[in-house]
């Protein structure tokens, strides 16, 4: 090969070569790198499946004596089965005829070394011995877990990008412009997008900030052409070299260039994300088919893999500048689900604002079950066990075990033994971690059983009882 030098020393014999400890980054990339002699192997997405061991592998040379030369490619990016005799061998003899060096004992040290770090992962440590990481940690109180990858999943059209970027603008600002979601601190933000284009987005986000009073925000944007796996590397080291803490990935499908239903492409893609080391938010679609709704479409693995995963349905009649929206936690693995959250989308000419609303003002036939009777008690005042049932077109038994299971938590009761009379909390005990709860019953005690009232009503104010208790005064939580 043109400037790579080939009269270097005689071949070293094979078991007196020292394999170097291979450098591993935040992607996964593993780098072996001979200073005597200015050879440099990279190893990069390595893949087990059906007894093989697939991977990139780089090779590079840099004349020793010439420390200021730029480093040569003699493989760039080759794709190799390290199981397979036939592929090695083909790439001993490419690397034997540029440069005379021991290349098969590299090789088979590199094999042994890349098999053990793919096989073992971090270094093993006794839990006992770990720090105490206190409760989930959120970047977007309850919307997104910190260091996890969160979904948010949708039909067509149901404004999730616009969600994404309200949600980058209040972790720049450090300050949300969403009601009912909080930031703690800024962040960097980065959002990957295989949907648009820079201009649909930068228009948005002007007015996304313009709605919520603000000048445009400093949010990095980057558009994908090739799948997400794929550019892991590329992605990690721009994740590093700037600072991100916040990546938005739009969305999973496009992301894994339409292979949404094949398992393998889809923990690629998780295993791409995890490599980066920061907070994620997908967004997906959903199935077409009725009642499948509860799950990004595709492969079952984009529900098992994610930590939380929230459903954002939208309701807006033509020519009405006004959406409606409710965001409904389906999974929430390091804490409890959090309760429906109601919103409002205006877009008018030159602003989008985001406002508060009621959950379940956008279909409250999506809603759990209890929600569903807590806006029911909100809308209709203090019922029955049987008048809620018959309202809502469910068994009365099924109504009556809910609200049981839910008392003095959602829902108070009256203490009469029959035709018991229910109604909405005002403060429902569904926060954010158990701390929080704790901190609520301690200024909030629950009373026991067979004292008055069992809790206020969502409709008594603070100053007394509402006249008019059928009137709903703003959202229920």
């Amino acid at each position: 090969m043109a400037g790579i030098e080939t009269d270097a020393p005689k071949a070293e014999r094979l078991g007196t070569l020292e394999i170097p400890e291979p450098h591993v980054d935040a992607a996964g990339r593993m780098t072996f790198y001979w200073r005597d002699d200015g050879v440099r192997v990279i190893v990069e997405q390595v893949e087990r499946k059906r007894g093989e061991m697939n991977c990139l592998i780089t090779v590079l040379y840099r004349d020793p004596q010439k420390p200021e030369s730029k480093p040569r490619p003699m493989v760039w990016k080759e794709r190799h089965n390290l199981r397979s005799n036939s592929s090695t061998t083909g790439l001993i003899r490419k690397l034997s005829k540029q440069l005379v060096r021991d290349w098969e004992g590299r090789i088979e040290g590199i094999k042994e070394a890349v098999d053990g770090i793919y096989n073992t992962g971090d270094p093993m440590v006794y839990l006992d011995t770990v720090p105490d990481p206190g409760p989930a940690q959120y970047l977007i109180g309850p919307l997104v877990e910190a260091d996890e990858n969160n979904i948010l999943f949708a039909d067509g059209d149901s404004t999730k990008t616009f969600l994404a970027i309200a949600s980058c603008v209040s972790l720049i600002t450090g300050k949300s412009i969403i009601p009912g979601l909080h930031v703690p601190s800024p962040v960097k933000c980065l959002y990957l997008d295989w949907e648009t284009t820079k201009s649909k987005l930068t228009y948005r986000m002007r007015r996304i900030c313009a709605g919520a009073g603000i000048p445009p925000v400093q949010m990095a944007y980057k558009r994908m052409h090739t799948a997400l796996a794929d550019s892991a590397e590329e992605i990690g080291d721009l994740i590093k070299h700037e600072g991100f803490r916040f990546v938005v990935v739009d969305t999973g499908t496009a992301a894994t260039l339409g292979q949404f239903n094949d398992e393998t492409a889809v923990m690629a893609f998780f295993m791409a994300c995890r490599s980066w080391n920061v907070t994620v938010l997908t967004l997906a679609h959903v199935p077409k088919a009725e009642g499948e709704h509860k799950k990004p479409i595709g492969s079952s693995v984009w529900y098992t893999q994610c930590r939380v995963a929230w459903e954002l349905v939208k309701d807006q009649t033509e020519g009405d500048s006004l959406a409606r929206l409710d965001l409904i936690c389906h999974k929430s693995n390091n804490n409890v689900r959090p309760m429906p959250i109601g919103l409002t989308l205006d877009f008018s000419e030159d602003r989008y604002r985001y406002g508060s609303a009621s959950a379940g003002n956008a279909d409250l036939t999506r809603l759990p079950l209890a929600s569903r009777v807590a806006r029911y008690l909100l809308d209709n005042g203090q019922k029955t066990a049987a008048e809620i049932a018959t309202g809502l077109d469910k068994s009365p038994t099924q109504i009556s075990n809910l609200l049981t299971l839910q008392k003095g938590k959602m829902f108070g009761c009256s203490d009469a033994k029959r035709d018991r009379l229910w109604w909405a909390l005002e403060k429902p005990i569904h926060n954010l971690n158990n701390n929080v709860n704790k901190a609520y019953l301690q200024h909030n005690p629950l009373p026991r059983e067979g004292e008055g009232d069992v809790n206020k009503p969502a409709y008594e104010h603070a100053n007394g009882v509402n006249n008019n208790p059928e009137k709903e005064e703003g959202p229920p939580w």
